[in-house]
């Protein structure tokens, strides 16, 4: 019984991706996953010491674990808060905002190669799938990251950065987070010229896939799991997926790309 249940499941995943030919991926715990750490929120909340302190001396450091997570709780940005206070001390707010994102992810990107090296490794499956849908699907990335001194040379260490054409990060957003609704995504698929019937949205957050449904039903969202699925999917998200990779192996199945059935053993 439990064949055929993946069966009719493998079935309806494959309807539902047929026609998407534009794919917007989140980036931090999809394209590497949180888990390669031993806690992730500590490792970022350790970061924003390192960044805010010389910034904002007068904070401690307790003080600013507290305000940092605060920060990402209330505003889904983790340094947000940081900006507030500093204009209290009659610094310029938006300079600062952007100031603290961008040094926070160069640190934080020397630290991270240090303890997760594994990170950067490329992975032949994904990138081989990413190849072969290259002539059909035109991939992007959404992402709170910064591009210069973390999405881009993550990327490219993992041999992956030429796929996308598109990437968005939060200064593109004009550092409105995902968790304050789905302006963010409108503007990636407009820039894209990407319809939603067409499009496919690839997160690990269940909060911005639901953003998505909010402004367009028609888009696909794909929960990213990493091998801890959920047992019953809320309304929102069409489909789960323990790796981006293997989502889109299935898009490359779909367009009859050589090879990728035994790529993954299919």
């Amino acid at each position: 019984m439990k064949d055929v249940f993946d069966l009719i499941e493998s079935a309806r995943r494959l309807t539902l991706t047929k026609d998407r030919v534009f794919f917007i991926h989140d980036f931090d715990n999809v394209h590497w996953p949180y888990n390669a750490l031993p806690n992730v929120y500590d490792f970022y909340a350790e970061m924003k010491v390192k960044v805010v302190k010389p910034l904002l001396p007068g904070l401690s450091d307790d003080e600013i674990r507290t305000i940092g997570t605060r920060s990402y709780h209330e505003t889904g940005d983790g340094l947000l808060l940081f900006s507030d206070y500093a204009r209290q001390l009659g610094m310029d707010y938006q300079e600062t905002r952007a100031f603290l994102h961008s040094e926070f992810h160069r640190v934080a990107y020397g630290y991270l190669k240090e303890r997760a090296p594994s990170i950067f490794q490329p992975c032949e499956k994904t990138n081989a799938a990413l190849e072969q849908t290259m002539p059909y699907i035109h991939h992007g990335i959404l992402s709170q990251a910064e591009k210069e001194y973390w999405i881009d040379p993550m990327a490219t260490s993992q041999n992956k950065r030429q796929y996308f054409k598109t990437v968005m990060d939060f200064a593109d957003m004009d550092f409105i987070s995902k968790l304050m609704g789905p302006q963010a995504l409108a503007r990636i698929m407009k820039h894209m010229n990407a319809r939603p019937e067409q499009t496919a949205f690839i997160e690990d957050s269940l909060h911005n896939l639901e953003q998505a449904k909010k402004l367009d039903h028609r888009i696909l969202t794909v929960y990213v799991c990493h091998d801890i699925p959920l047992s019953l999917l809320p309304a929102y998200v069409d489909m789960q997926v323990s790796s981006v990779g293997l989502f889109v192996t299935q898009a490359a199945r779909l367009h009859r790309a050589p090879g990728i059935d035994k790529q993954w053993n299919l």
